[in-house]
């Protein structure tokens, strides 16, 4: 599944900085057939992550960065629960 993301087309669609200090990214990712659509945001994009971004490509690769973290995390946690369940 994250080799799937990692070919999704990611365009930013705003940001908003939030009240704990982080900034809101506004995200649509879309695969190059067109069939998958993946929309959301990331609420845990630091200051710094964020000022350290040169370009609109750079912000795109972070948000990239965070959807492939979740869900490696996701994986992980379905994974614990599954060998807790046996």
């Amino acid at each position: 599944m994250v080799g799937l993301i990692e070919k999704l087309e990611i365009r930013v669609g705003g940001t908003r900085f939030q009240d704990d200090g982080n900034i809101r990214v506004d995200f649509r990712g879309l695969d190059a057939k067109g069939e998958i659509n993946l929309s959301g945001f990331t609420p845990s994009v630091t200051k710094e992550e964020f000022f350290a971004c040169s370009s609109e490509t750079d912000l795109q690769e972070l948000v990239r960065q965070k959807i492939i973290a979740r869900l490696e995390s996701q994986e992980t946690e379905n994974t614990e629960q599954d060998q807790e369940a046996k």
